[in-house]
């Protein structure tokens, strides 16, 4: 068992193939555990749940985040029109299901946040992808942006980070905090 008192520095060392870097993705979530959960002592209450967009409720029943929804929770937001045998599937593995309406492109994101209010949350980390954080964007759903970039580029075409939306219409968001990390 690895243990981490709070507000103590760890540094993982070990020869190439050790598990350091599975170590370091299991914490920063990058991928469940096959087994078990990554949580903190006495924080499961303030610990986040994890919110799938998924419009007609394909999410397969034998994946890591619903296996593991009666340990983590699981809300799987899908459109009003999705599969009734496969939503109740998934309800009776430990997922919340919350029907919303569609939208271009998959779920409507505003039902969705409203719909996530009203369980009670005030924050969510969106990490949807490109069309996911344009859709937040063009349709001035967002707060707070961070950017994390990486320092080196891999391939000659990345992947724009708002699809088809420039980053400048971050800019025009009237009112938004606006943080840079690298």
């Amino acid at each position: 068992d690895l243990h981490v008192p709070a507000g103590q520095t760890v540094a993982l060392v070990g020869a190439t193939g050790a598990g350091k870097t599975t170590i370091a993705r299991r914490v920063a979530r990058f991928y469940d555990p096959l087994e078990g959960t990554v949580r903190l002592d006495g924080m499961a209450d303030r610990s986040p749940a994890r919110v799938i967009l998924d419009a007609t409720a394909r999410l397969p029943l034998h994946s890591n985040l619903v296996v593991s929804a009666r340990d983590v929770p699981l809300i799987v937001m899908v459109g009003k029109q999705a599969h009734e045998g496969q939503t109740a599937a998934l309800a009776a593995a430990g997922a919340k299901i919350i029907a919303v309406d569609l939208a271009s492109g998959g779920v409507d994101l505003r039902q969705a946040l409203e719909a996530l209010a009203a369980e009670g949350f005030s924050r969510v980390f969106a990490e949807g992808g490109a069309e996911v954080a344009s859709s937040l964007v063009s349709n001035d759903l967002i707060d707070e942006v961070v950017f994390f970039r990486a320092p080196v580029v891999v391939g000659p075409n990345g992947v724009r980070a708002l699809g088809g939306t420039a980053l400048s219409a971050i800019e025009q968001s009237a009112g938004r905090d606006r943080n840079e990390s690298v």
